[in-house]
């Protein structure tokens, strides 16, 4: 994920860390998806190697084909099909496939042909009724963590909106008595009015989200139908297009290994009208939940932000920062999901008074703690849109993505190591060929060195429990992880630094550091 020119802002880098969430659980949703169509696919395939190696032989005619296809089956196998539809959870699909065979057992015989057919149908919708589940677990997920992001930013867009001061410098005094304002004239103190006092609801109370919204939200229409609609549709198309297979013409022109590939083409069409449904799909149950928390709080506009690279489509990069009022949102048009696939998310406008700004940096400074810069350097970073304005906001992303991600935390913070060797004869020792020139950069860039390296390791153990870690290898000797942190010299300037720890197969319970170096953040960060 990357930028344009204009950075971020804490509450789209929030937005855009949510998006990343929505996808990577998506990711894990679709891993037991598709296992539950590669299960199906094996299956079938196995049906079918039975009925070719069993039957078919060399050359066979089409009149014999049709023959043994059209033969009929025994009631015990038909017991088996039932016994098959059993595994199915889902209501309506057992609905759906009991019917179907309901309809087989009302005639006299079922032929092998039909045999394999209700079998296509049942292990399609089989694979369907895991879609299903697995989509409804992460829209849920989805809506509830929309809602309370929705909550947090609707809070700061009451207080902007209400305790906004006008430009006029010149205001009536006011005093409170009791429980009424007097307002007077602040040249002559004559009264001018009187306002009786009523104490407003206070402007950060949190929303939980109403009750069934989940359910109403689940089954709401957009695009022609629901989600589960869609799903169904899918999953009926790949039966019939299983079932089309299953004919006298295709069996007869078909070899065993040329029908097992045609098997695996339609599922692998399966799976990906399956990512593709819950990838589109889990863009518009975040974007639908946002809308509904704006148009509750009255908010009055929102703004599209794209996330641009090498997959983003040409409509969502003519879209990106553009500002719609809220009461015109129509999904597909300038509401996301504007197309298949879509990453676009939909942000809330917080306009660019003075009161945003300040709102802005207290937020970013709950955040980083004493570690924000001060505001004069805050805003001089987000002038200048330099290297070190990036890295502000990519210790944003880090920081926010321990937070979402808490099993990323280094392992055994409680006992960390740090060999005096590693500073005093390796990385700030003059003569160290392969270490000064790391420390040198350090020393330059941080202001650490051989008199204060133990200032420099106190700041890493505070920064190794605020990031996420990366487990590398294992090198034989222990677990290798890599972290990337950002430590701030004293003009309050970000520096990125890597630092390197392995947890020792002869000292699990430990974990000690290796190396650390300065490294220019990536671009894709």
């Amino acid at each position: 994920m990357k930028s344009d020119k204009d950075q971020f802002n804490y509450w789209q880098l929030r937005d855009l860390q949510d998006e990343q969430d929505n996808q990577d659980e998506a990711t894990d949703k679709l891993n037991t998806i598709n296992q539950a169509y590669q299960k199906a696919q094996v299956y079938l395939s196995d049906e079918v190697k039975k009925i070719y190696r069993r039957y078919f032989y060399a050359d066979i005619s089409a009149d014999e084909v049709e023959s043994i296809m059209s033969s009929h089956i025994s009631p015990s196998e038909l017991v088996t099909l039932k016994a098959l539809s059993n595994n199915i959870t889902d209501k309506d699909s057992k609905k759906a496939v009991n019917d179907y065979l309901n309809r087989l057992a009302a005639k006299s015989r079922i032929t092998r042909l039909e045999e394999m057919q209700v079998k296509a149908y049942i292990v399609a919708r089989s694979a369907g009724a895991v879609e299903l589940e697995q989509n409804v677990k992460l829209h849920t997920n989805v809506m509830e963590r929309a809602w309370k992001q929705a909550e947090k930013q609707g809070v700061m867009y009451d207080k902007a909106r209400d305790y906004k001061l006008g430009d006029d410098n010149t205001k009536p005094k006011l005093e409170q008595q009791k429980n009424e304002v007097i307002i007077k004239d602040p040249k002559t103190g004559k009264k001018l009015a009187s306002v009786p006092m009523k104490f407003d609801e206070p402007k950060t109370k949190l929303t939980k989200m109403p009750n069934r919204y989940v359910e109403r939200a689940l089954n709401s229409r957009w695009n022609g139908g629901n989600f589960s609609s869609r799903i169904w549709d899918n999953t009926d198309k790949l039966a019939d297009r299983l079932k089309e297979l299953f004919t006298v013409k295709e069996l007869s022109n078909m070899s065993e290994r040329e029908m097992i590939k045609r098997i695996d083409q339609e599922f692998n069409v399966g799976k990906f009208n399956a990512s593709r449904l819950i990838r589109t799909e889990v863009n518009y149950f975040y974007s639908k939940t946002k809308l509904d928390n704006w148009k509750s709080r009255g908010v009055k506009q929102y703004q599209l932000i794209a996330i641009l690279d090498s997959r983003t489509s040409k409509i969502c990069r003519s879209i990106n920062k553009k500002i719609f009022n809220v009461k015109d949102a129509i999904f597909g048009k300038n509401m996301p999901p504007l197309h298949p696939f879509c990453r676009t998310v939909p942000v809330i406008y917080l306009g660019v008074s003075k009161d945003i700004i300040k709102d802005d940096y207290d937020m970013i400074k709950e955040l980083l703690g004493e570690d924000m810069p001060s505001k004069k350097v805050y805003n001089g970073l987000k002038n200048s849109g330099n290297s070190y304005w990036n890295n502000l906001n990519v210790d944003i992303k880090r920081r926010l993505d321990l937070k979402k991600h808490p099993e990323k935390m280094l392992p055994n913070l409680e006992n960390m190591v740090f060999p005096e060797t590693k500073f005093t004869e390796y990385l700030f020792e003059h003569s160290n060929d392969k270490g000064w020139p790391k420390g040198k950069i350090i020393k330059e860039k941080l202001g650490y060195d051989i008199d204060n390296y133990l200032e420099y390791v106190n700041a890493i153990k505070k920064a190794a429990r605020i990031y996420p870690a990366k487990y590398k290898v294992d090198n034989g000797y222990g677990k290798l992880y890599e972290q990337k942190i950002m430590l701030y010299n004293e003009d309050g300037i970000p520096i990125n630094v890597i630092v390197g720890w392995i947890v020792m197969h002869d000292d699990p319970k430990r974990i000690k550091y290796t190396s650390s170096y300065v490294k220019e953040v990536k671009k894709n960060e």
